[in-house]
C-alpha cells in the first residue's frame, strides 16, 4: 500500500503464504479503515496493519485517521516505476486486470 502524505509515502511489502492463490482463485481484496488503524487483506488473510503507533516518526499520524481529507480508491496495474523499473523486452504484454465488482461499505456510527 502506498499513500501520499504531504509529499511523504508510507508503504509496506508482503508476500502471500501461497503464491498459487493469486493465480488460481477469485480474490477478495479488502481494507478496513477506522479512526485507529487501517487493515489490509486478501480473502481471509490479513497482510498489513497501519496505526498511529507503527508509523515512521517523520509521518504525522493525523493524516490517515482524522477524516479531514478525502481519500480515493485507485485500481490499476502498475507497470514500471522505481520497482521493478521501466518496461523492457522481458516485460510480459499484454497486461490484464479483471474486476468483477467493487463494493464499499460504511459502518454505522453508534
Amino acid at each position: 500500500m502506498m499513500k501520499p502524505v504531504f509529499n511523504k509515502q508510507i508503504h509496506q511489502q508482503w508476500k502471500t503464504p501461497d503464491d498459487s492463490m493469486l493465480h488460481n482463485h477469485s480474490l477478495v481484496y479488502w481494507t478496513e479503515w477506522t479512526s485507529e488503524q487501517i487493515t489490509i487483506g486478501v480473502n481471509e488473510f490479513i497482510y498489513s496493519r497501519i496505526n498511529t503507533t507503527n508509523l515512521p516518526e517523520s509521518i504525522n499520524p493525523v493524516w490517515a485517521f482524522s477524516g479531514k481529507w478525502p481519500f480515493y480508491m485507485i485500481i490499476n496495474i502498475g507497470i514500471g516505476g522505481e520497482w521493478p523499473g521501466p518496461p523492457d523486452n522481458t516485460t510480459v504484454w499484454p497486461q490484464l486486470m479483471v474486476t468483477d465488482w467493487i463494493r464499499v461499505y460504511q459502518k454505522k456510527i453508534e
